[in-house]
Parts: structure tokens; C-alpha cells; sequence
């Protein structure tokens, strides 16, 4: 059994943020944002508590409870908010959010080797998610309340998956299939100046036989599948479809400590619960979101190519990915009645190429190892009323070094974003320096997180013609943070060694929309 709590806690969290609109008459808005100090607080709680019956080479008989919390009492943002043609034009905005979800879920697995080489698997696991959301936003001239809006979201989901596989080894080669079924229900409500109850299911059938095999130098493995996808929602047509999804994997060994590796697949995606209810959230005083219950599942084709050389101290690692995504599930926005709504749909496809470089040396003497990251990832995203096209170039460098038992180590990375539809979400810029103390069981490490600049933010962007935005999140509190762990290590009793399971499935998806942008 395990449990693990998280907390983190700002005082000096602010927002700055530009926004552009265009109205159906032609004219055009641009507001700025100056974010104050504000706060955001975040508890995380995880349980896990396993019992393990394992007698080697003949059955494994695994049970789990698992128990994630997530508590987020404030996210809060607050400034003024103007009009960059004419600042005097002004309002004081307050933009409030808390969170809370909680997600235990009961997993049961089931090894049995067979006669003449043959082996079952089966998995089964049940998950309740339970998600509580609050939004609250004000925008005030000189006290006279403008805009008020209070969004109120409780959801409930239930969801059970359930999996089976059979193998049988030829040889060296190995012929396995299965059947993979999962089915979530979920009761959403949604209150905002009106109360909205969404019931909705949704289930998933995956069958699939795969051929894994061996040809000198090449190592192989062919798979097949067949997806049945299925939804329904109260007073709201449904859809059901089925897909094929292929899968190609081979690796070819050139010589010792180097080899190249192709995979590629064929997998499906559905929609997100949150986005298929047929529910309205009102943003701000201009915008409004709103789910789309017609949406449709959708095929993502993947292609990975890896060449991976190891040879003494030196070990590098070259990637590279394509992407195609047609009709993928993607955000839009759009004029109606005087608002700006903010919606999804299977737009006409989202594309992405990427490659990273990866270079270690070391360990040096048993002391030094140095280890060097870039990359780019490449977007395009090709919707039904707009075309985008994105470039991010990332790095990340870290050092290690070690004497008798002190380890010093650093690291920095920069910004590895994100680029889907029309918005582009921002990853963390940081570097960091430690030192660590060994001493049998026991450990002890100071270090601190940006020690050397002050400029720790996250940005967001949205490009949408109707209403863009440019948005970063700042904090001085991640800048020459401390940190300090301390650990010692005991055991007593008799040691155990369960066996290891060769699937793993969970259900993470609330299921209900965001109250907010």
C-alpha cells in the first residue's frame, strides 16, 4: 500500500492577457489585460493498495484499489481589463475558479500460463469519477456591475473496461489476440442561470489478433484490429461506427548497440463526453461555450522511425514522427445573435512532424554524465473555416555529477508546445540546480528551481479570426524556489516480489465540460 499527498500554493499569481474580436458589422475590439497578485492553491491525494497472488511461471492474481483526489480550492485571476484604442475605456475584472474531483476505481487482473506454451490474460476495471466545478466572473466600472456570471458544474461517470487476451508461442515467434470493451455512462448538470442535466453513454468494442516474429537480424510484428464505437444522449441522435486499425512494428538490428526501428498504426479516437454535451457555458460578457453532440469519432494514423546507437560512453537517440489526423475533433469559433461561441468539430484534418535528437555521454570515471535534447515539432491544423500552420523548436540539457557520496546535478529545458485547432498551449520554461548526500540509508538534497532568472511563465494562444487571445501565466514564486528533501529508508520482515502485469487500463476523463475558457 501506498499514499502520496501534493500541495502547492501561490500568493503572486497573475495574468496578462490580450484579446482581439470581430463582430458580425465588421468592427473590431482589442482589450489588454494588467493581471494583480492573486492566488492559486492545488492539493493532489493518491492511494494505492494492491493484494498480489503470484506463483511463478503458472498464474498471477493481482487486485488494486485506487484512490485519486484532486482539490483546487483557487485559481484566481484579477486586474484591470481596457480597451487598447482607448484605455480610459476600463473595467476591473475578477476571474475565479475552483475545482474538485475525486476517481477511486477497483482493478482486477488474472495470469494463467497454459500447456504447450499458451497464456490468458484478463483485466477488468471499474471507475467512478466525481467532478465539482465552480466559476465565477465579475467585470465593474467604478462599482456599477457589468457582467456576472456563475457557472456551476457537478458530474458524475461510471465506467467499466474490460480486457482479454490469449497467446500462444510458436517457436520464437508468438501469436496473440483479444477483445478490449469499455462503456461509460455519465450525469452531468450544469447550472448557470439555467440548469442543464445531460444523461449520456458511450461504449468501445476493440478486437484484435497480432504475429510477433523473428528473421535474422529483423524482429517483427504484424497486427490487425476492428473498432465498434457507440453513443447516445437524451433527445439527441447518437452515432455508431466501425473502423479498422492496422499496426506494423519492425526492428532491425545493424549491428551490436545499434538499431532502427519503424512503428506504425491505425487507431481510433472518440469524442470526449465533455464535448458531446448539449449543454451552453457562458465565458464572458462576449463569449459563450457550447458542447456539440453530433460529433463523430475519428482515425489517427501514426508513423514513428527511431535509429538508437549505444557504444561505450555514448549513447544517442535519433526520433522522428508524422501525424495525420482526418476529421479530428477540434475547437472553433463563430458569430451568432451579437456573441462569439466557442464550439468543437470534425474539422478536415491536424497534421504534425516532428524529430528530437537526443546525445549522453558518460558516466566519465564513474563521475561525470552529460546529457543533450532539441527538437522541433512541426502543426499544421486544417479546420472547416481555417488553416494554421506552427513551428516550436525545444531543448533540454542536464549534467550529473558525482564524488564519494555527493551528487551534484542541473538541468534546463525550455518550452515544449502544444498546437491543436486553433489554440496553442504552452509548456514551462525552468532550469534547476541540486545537491544531493548519501549515506547508507539515508539522503538528504537542497537544490532550488530558476535560481538564476526571473522569468517563469506559461503562454497560451488562440488564433481564431472571430476572437484571439495571447495569454501568459506568470509567477515570482517558481523563481530561486527552495527546495529541500530529506529520506531514510528501512525494511523489515520477509521481502516479496510479485509478478508483473503485462496490461494496464484506467479511465481518466471526467466527462464533464470545463466552466470556463
Amino acid at each position: 500500500m501506498n499514499y502520496g499527498i501534493s500541495h502547492r500554493d501561490f500568493y503572486k499569481i497573475y495574468r496578462n492577457n490580450e484579446e482581439s474580436f470581430l463582430f458580425e458589422d465588421g468592427s473590431t475590439l482589442q482589450r489588454k489585460e494588467d493581471g494583480e497578485h492573486s492566488r492559486a492553491r492545488m492539493n493532489w491525494q493518491h492511494l494505492n493498495a494492491t493484494y498480489s497472488f503470484n506463483q511463478p511461471d503458472k498464474m498471477l492474481f493481482n487486485a488494486t484499489v485506487r484512490y485519486y483526489n484532486n482539490n483546487q480550492p483557487h485559481f484566481d485571476y484579477k486586474g484591470n481589463l481596457y480597451n487598447i484604442q482607448d484605455p480610459a475605456d476600463r473595467v476591473y475584472m475578477i476571474d475565479n475558479s475552483a475545482e474538485e474531483w475525486h476517481r477511486p476505481a477497483l482493478d482486477l487482473y488474472y495470469q494463467q500460463s497454459l500447456p504447450n506454451d499458451q497464456t490468458i490474460v484478463i483485466n477488468a476495471v471499474g471507475t467512478y469519477n466525481y467532478a465539482n466545478s465552480e466559476r465565477f466572473y465579475q467585470e465593474s466600472r467604478e462599482d456599477v456591475l457589468l457582467t456576472d456570471i456563475n457557472n456551476l458544474v457537478t458530474g458524475k461517470k461510471y465506467s467499466i473496461i474490460g480486457e482479454g487476451i490469449y497467446e500462444k508461442k510458436l517457436g520464437s515467434n508468438r501469436l496473440s489476440g483479444g477483445i478490449r470493451y469499455t462503456h461509460s455512462f455519465s450525469d452531468n448538470e450544469y447550472r448557470n442561470g439555467h440548469n442543464y442535466i445531460t444523461k449520456m453513454d458511450q461504449s468501445e468494442t476493440f478486437l484484435y489478433a497480432e504475429f510477433t516474429g523473428k528473421a535474422k537480424k529483423l524482429d517483427y510484428t504484424l497486427g490487425v484490429g476492428m473498432t465498434r464505437s457507440w453513443f447516445g444522449q437524451e433527445n439527441v441522435d447518437g452515432y455508431q461506427y466501425y473502423t479498422f486499425n492496422p499496426r506494423l512494428v519492425l526492428q532491425y538490428n545493424i549491428m551490436q548497440g545499434s538499431s532502427i526501428r519503424l512503428n506504425a498504426n491505425i487507431s481510433n479516437s472518440a469524442p470526449s463526453l465533455s464535448n458531446l454535451s448539449a449543454v451552453e457555458q457562458v465565458i464572458d460578457s462576449l463569449q459563450i461555450q457550447r458542447g456539440n453532440p453530433n460529433l463523430n469519432p475519428y482515425l489517427r494514423y501514426r508513423t514513428e522511425l527511431t535509429y538508437e546507437l549505444q557504444k561505450g560512453m555514448f549513447y544517442g537517440n535519433l526520433w522522428g514522427t508524422y501525424e495525420y489526423q482526418p476529421k479530428a475533433i477540434m475547437d472553433e469559433k463563430f458569430l451568432e445573435n451579437g456573441k462569439i461561441i466557442q464550439t468543437w468539430d470534425n474539422q478536415k484534418d491536424w497534421q504534425r512532424l516532428a524529430s528530437r535528437l537526443t546525445v549522453r555521454v558518460g558516466p566519465w570515471k564513474e563521475v561525470l554524465q552529460v546529457s543533450l535534447t532539441g527538437g522541433v515539432n512541426h502543426y499544421m491544423s486544417h479546420g472547416n473555416s481555417y488553416s494554421h500552420t506552427y513551428t516550436n523548436w525545444f531543448s533540454n540539457i542536464s549534467m550529473s555529477a558525482t564524488y564519494k557520496k555527493f551528487m551534484l546535478a542541473m538541468g534546463m529545458e525550455t518550452n515544449w508546445n502544444w498546437f491543436y485547432g486553433e489554440t496553442m498551449s504552452g509548456g514551462e520554461n525552468i532550469h534547476y540546480a541540486m545537491l544531493r548526500y548519501s549515506h547508507k540509508n539515508l539522503a538528504f538534497t537542497v537544490g532550488a528551481f530558476n535560481p538564476f532568472v526571473n522569468n517563469y511563465k506559461m503562454e497560451t494562444e488562440n488564433w481564431s479570426k472571430y476572437a484571439s487571445y495571447k495569454r501568459a501565466l506568470h509567477t515570482d514564486e517558481i523563481s530561486r524556489m527552495l527546495l529541500l528533501q530529506f529520506s531514510y529508508n528501512f525494511s523489515f520482515g520477509r521481502t516479496f516480489k510479485g509478478g508483473s502485469k503485462r496490461i494496464s487500463n484506467s479511465d481518466d476523463d471526467s466527462g464533464v465540460m470545463s466552466s470556463g475558457e
